[in-house]
């Protein structure tokens, strides 16, 4: 499972897919109960029957995994706390349904975080190796974890040689060893990071279809049009004003005067009001075009410098691709010595370069204002101040929506996993997939347009 997995989107919910060669003989009561039931902390799951074989679709939409989660920002001790108990509860849990705790997946690309029910969620695969579960993510949370608490550093690495054992099993005795004064409360909050949460998840996964770009390019079409129109009408009203006038003067008896004189008062009146609506359209359309172009946003410049930036390191990813539609990952784990010292490797996402002529994201339609700088990377863009680094408060985007990062010398973006979509030049992105940009592309953010140039 760790080593081969793919993910895919229908448009509406995403996917992580166990791969279609692995046998399910002497797994059929696993995965009756796995398909048949919610368990609980364990990620929903429906059985797809392809070519013939059974594959496993588990529903990841608006929820994080912890690599991505955590690859800019520690873990705080009550995360680490809240983590570990998560993991205890969901080996409980599958207790109950006489299920190989073997199966729990826990490497850290395949462990989610839900924004919306503020809890970490795992994959159960019934087709389990029976190899020990625990070293990989331990090894990352040791990574991971503030260095500031010397106990709860300790104690996790305490828990990175004890999983070295093939009997070792987490519970609750080994939580009140290693953090007895900690472990009170399983399920304590995160804070003020997330209060957006409820309400705007809600809103992220009702949108985005209801506001339609077609609207604002004919919005912006029509105050073009309309301008040049409203100032030839103000030119005839004021004409006829005119016209009116002098025939007053000149031809019409005395009883028509007065009702010619009114007439044409309304007709200036009038033509005055159309110049007036003509012009203040045509300054707006020239307006909007001028700050499509403007290569400059000292408020949104300022909010990106503003944004947190911590640099942690996590263990490299290897990535491949396999067809158009499916993208497909292998996490690594970071490797240890005799004495359970971690070492740090460097992601190729985590490498940081400045350019002297370094490009930006200009935002277009609704997204006009934002200018996303990409002078200092990776780059996150999202709603969660806590691990993003440029943030926009939009419906449509997730609390981590993408991250562009510096492989070589090329740019990339990388979906993590956003609900509403990211596109490249009209075609969305698989979740977790990542494509190379270039200047001229149109890339997409939920409903917002930019144009990388």
């Amino acid at each position: 499972m760790k080593d081969d997995y793919s993910y895919c989107t229908d448009g509406k919910n995403n996917y992580l897919i166990l791969p279609s060669d692995y046998v399910w003989e002497g797994k059929n009561y696993q995965y009756r109960m796995l398909t048949g039931n919610k368990i609980d902390r364990i990620l929903p799951c429906t059985a797809i029957s392809v070519d013939g074989k059974e594959q496993l679709y588990y529903e990841i939409t608006s929820r994080q995994s912890i690599s991505d989660l955590y690859r800019n920002t520690a873990v705080t001790v009550s995360e680490l706390i809240r983590l570990l108990n998560a993991v205890i509860d969901a080996g409980e849990k599958l207790g109950e349904y006489l299920l190989d705790y073997s199966g729990l997946v826990l490497d850290p690309e395949q462990i989610y975080y839900d924004f919306f029910k503020e809890d970490f969620q795992f994959i159960y695969y019934p087709a389990g190796s029976g190899e020990n579960v625990y070293s990989e993510l331990f090894h990352f949370l040791a990574d991971k974890t503030e260095s500031e608490d010397a106990e709860a550093a300790a104690g996790i690495y305490q828990l990175c040689a004890m999983a070295e054992s093939k009997n070792f099993i987490m519970n609750r005795e080994v939580m009140k060893k290693f953090f007895p004064e900690e472990n009170t409360d399983r399920r304590e909050v995160y804070g003020s990071d997330f209060e957006y949460e409820e309400d705007s998840i809600r809103e992220t996964q009702e949108c985005g279809k209801e506001w339609s770009r077609q609207d604002e390019e004919q919005e912006e079409q029509e105050e073009k049009n309309t301008g040049p129109i409203f100032l030839i009408a103000a030119g005839v009203l004021l004409a006829a004003g005119v016209v009116l006038e002098w025939l007053r003067e000149t031809t019409l008896p005395i009883r028509y005067q007065l009702p010619s004189m009114a007439a044409a008062g309304g007709c200036c009146a009038a033509a005055v009001l159309a110049a007036v609506v003509g012009a203040v359209r045509i300054l707006k359309h020239r307006r909007s075009e001028t700050n499509r172009n403007d290569p400059s946003d000292a408020r949104q410049a300022e909010e990106w410098k503003s944004g947190p930036r911590r640099q942690d390191h996590f263990a490299a990813e290897s990535i491949l691709y396999s067809g158009e539609n499916h993208y497909r990952g292998r996490g690594i784990m970071a490797e240890e010595s005799a004495e359970y010292v971690i070492e740090k490797k460097i992601d190729p996402e985590m490498s940081i370069e400045r350019e002297p002529g370094f490009e930006k994201l200009h935002g277009i339609g609704k997204a006009r204002g934002y200018h996303i700088e990409l002078e200092q990377l990776p780059c996150t863009v999202g709603k969660i101040r806590k691990y993003t680094d440029y943030q926009i408060d939009e419906p449509s985007i997730s609390g981590m929506h993408v991250r562009f990062y510096r492989s070589g010398d090329k740019i990339y973006m990388k979906d993590l996993n956003s609900t509403n979509g990211t596109f490249l030049n009209g075609k969305r992105l698989n979740p977790n997939a990542h494509e190379e940009i270039r200047p001229g592309d149109e890339i997409r953010l939920g409903i917002l347009d930019f144009c990388y140039r």
